[in-house]
């Protein structure tokens, strides 16, 4: 398992706060169990292959799909394929999710979203690694405007 992760911002912008951003290349058996969750919220892309996630019964996520999870909702999914798979995950902090996003948590969403989400992680990876001025602010707004794409899609579907 090779996985990229960076630093919890210091500055929150609109009461959220990036906790950290990565992209995993995950080999088979690769596994998430976080019985009792995390203290923030957890959008999780799959990019590439397929991902199967434990809730109440199992659902599968394929590529172009998403799952979040607010702070402490159990988590726990694993990697079953033979090839390498790809996902994105972004870790934040909130009250509540922000401007009145409509998505529920611990669903899986199979979109076909593709290269478009993959930029905006690697965008929010990158500024989170430079911390040029005003990163913050910049992590925060591709977030936003993830998780409203998310939400679109969603809704169209």
């Amino acid at each position: 398992m090779i996985f990229n992760t960076y630093g919890e911002q210091k500055n929150s912008v609109n009461g959220i706060t990036l906790v950290s951003a990565g992209h995993i290349f995950a080999k088979k058996g690769r596994e998430i169990l976080r019985p009792n969750g995390r203290d923030d919220w957890l959008l999780f892309f799959v990019a590439k292959e397929e991902e199967t996630f434990y809730f109440e019964n199992v659902k599968i996520c394929k590529a172009g799909g998403f799952v979040l999870f607010a702070p402490g909702e159990p988590q726990h999914h694993i990697y079953k394929g033979d090839k390498t798979a790809e996902f994105y995950y972004v870790h934040f902090k909130c009250d509540a999710l922000p401007d009145n996003i409509n998505l529920k948590t611990r669903k899986v969403y199979n979109l076909s979203f593709g290269s478009q989400v993959c930029d905006t992680f690697e965008y929010i990876i990158d500024e989170m690694q430079k911390r040029a001025p005003h990163y913050e602010k910049l992590c925060t707004y591709r977030l936003l405007g993830l998780l409203s794409e998310l939400e679109r899609a969603v809704a169209e579907k």
